[in-house]
């Protein structure tokens, strides 16, 4: 029957509560239960339907949370309403917490295997057949509060599982745990972080995966990191990538030699002081990790400098948010000309500081060595770039904000390519001195993914 805008549905003869007055409740860590990382492609919860029984073929997409593979009774979904007034569906779980659906967002989200491919994990449905103003012919409880069946007025019938619906409701607490699931939250530093930089075994990390994956987190956390004993020789680099998925190829290669050479295509393989700097700025999707592997080192100098760009980036905010702005806002060229891997002409815009929709710093574009003397810019902008991208400068070179590094043979430095910039004193290695680094790359994507892959595999929740 109708009660105020509400068409409500009766479960086991409990009515729903009032959909205004519990909407606003907010879910609770305790509550808010989902499926094992067992489940995420597997069956979910077998579920008796007009479309027959929604476990068979029906999987649950990308679950964030690994608890425990039966339904919870908090999960257990009690009763259902349908809001046509605002076009949401009312859902009430057993604990009491009620969450709003839109109309749109069901149909949408079917998990019917017509809609939604099951080995794939893809939506079937087009956008241009979806109705974005349907409505619901009816909507139930079904299987014991395991799931929710509702039709629609085509005669389809979607089923969803109740944890499905639960993690996906649009409650703050919901979606700031599906936040995390995004990435590791960031913890700044300063020259502080020389002595608490995390080092790692490097046979560790090849072959234990819960050292491998608690890398990766701490290379997302703190950007820098050091891997010791590596064997003296090429080629552990491809073995760390191969790892993690693959290396990242670039004009450089898919590994790259560090050392004084003739005719050099980089500055890097020369014996000049470097001054701070993400590498390749002149790409459209910079890589997103760097690593350094020391495979000979007796040279006198070539002392490795390592500072938090976001963090400096942060102080410059607060002492001179006009020259920040002009950081963020400038589009400032860099470019690689020569022949490596193969003939290359690189060129690329990026403001200095690179903000995510939020304002955040997302990434720090910044190297004077390949810095463009194109200066597409207004006349006027050109002192404050200038000024700016000075100011930066010192912050990052200020004792207390830099780690200063001298890297020994078997030590393996992997660091955040687009937020720890790295610099390097000049050295000399004399007539029978030598310094003999292999680099290589790893995207941030890739990484990512790896790090949910052996979350799941590991049970590890945080």
């Amino acid at each position: 029957m109708a009660t105020q805008g509400l068409l409500l549905l009766r479960s086991g003869g409990r009515s729903v509560c009032n959909l205004f007055r519990q909407s606003s409740r907010r879910i609770t860590t305790n509550t808010l239960r989902t499926l094992p990382v067992a489940s995420l492609r597997t069956e979910s919860h077998a579920v008796s339907g007009a479309h027959g029984t929604y476990g068979s073929g029906i999987r649950c997409q990308h679950s964030q949370t690994h608890e425990t593979a039966s339904t919870g009774s908090s999960d257990l979904v009690q009763d259902v309403a349908m809001s046509n007034s605002n076009s949401r569906l009312c859902i009430t779980y057993a604990d009491g917490k009620t969450y709003q659906l839109p109309y749109v967002y069901l149909r949408d989200n079917c998990q019917c295997p017509r809609c939604w491919h099951p080995s794939t994990l893809s939506r079937q449905v087009l956008m241009m057949d979806l109705d974005i103003n349907i409505k619901p012919s009816h909507a139930k409880v079904v299987q014991d509060g395991k799931g929710i069946e509702i039709a629609w007025p085509d005669g389809h019938v979607s089923p969803y599982p109740s944890e499905f619906l639960r993690e996906r409701s649009f409650s703050q607490e919901a979606q700031s745990r599906r936040v995390d699931t995004y990435g590791v939250k960031h913890q700044m530093w300063g020259a502080e972080h020389k002595d608490k930089m995390r080092k790692y075994d490097f046979l560790d990390i090849i072959n234990n995966d819960r050292v491998f994956l608690d890398w990766l987190l701490e290379m997302e956390r703190c950007g820098l990191t050091m891997i010791q004993n590596a064997p003296r020789e090429i080629g552990q680099l491809e073995q760390i990538g191969a790892r993690v998925c693959f290396l990242r190829r670039t004009n450089y290669g898919d590994t790259f030699v560090v050392k004084s050479k003739q005719d050099p295509s980089n500055l890097a393989y020369t014996n000049k002081k470097l001054g701070l700097h993400c590498d390749l700025p002149f790409y459209n999707s910079v890589p997103g990790i760097q690593m350094l592997h020391c495979v000979r080192n007796t040279s006198k100098g070539g002392e490795n400098q390592f500072a938090d760009a976001s963090f400096a980036a942060t102080q410059l905010r607060e002492k001179r948010p006009d020259l920040y702005k002009v950081l963020t806002d400038t589009l400032v060229d860099f470019y690689d000309m020569g022949v490596d891997y193969y003939k290359y002409h690189k060129i690329h815009r990026h403001p200095i500081i690179k903000l995510d929709y939020e304002g955040n710093v997302l990434g720090i574009h910044y190297n004077n060595q390949v810095r463009d003397s194109f200066l597409n810019i207004p006349l006027e902008k050109v002192q404050p770039l200038y000024e700016g991208m000075k100011m930066l400068d010192e912050i990052m070179y200020d004792p207390k904000n830099r780690v200063d590094l001298t890297l020994k043979e078997g030590n393996i430095v992997v660091f955040d390519n687009i937020r720890i910039l790295h610099g390097r004193n000049e050295y000399q290695i004399g007539k029978s001195g030598e310094r003999f680094l292999e680099g290589a790359y790893i995207d941030w994507d890739t990484v990512k993914s790896r790090i949910r892959v052996l979350r799941e595999e590991l049970g590890v929740k945080e």
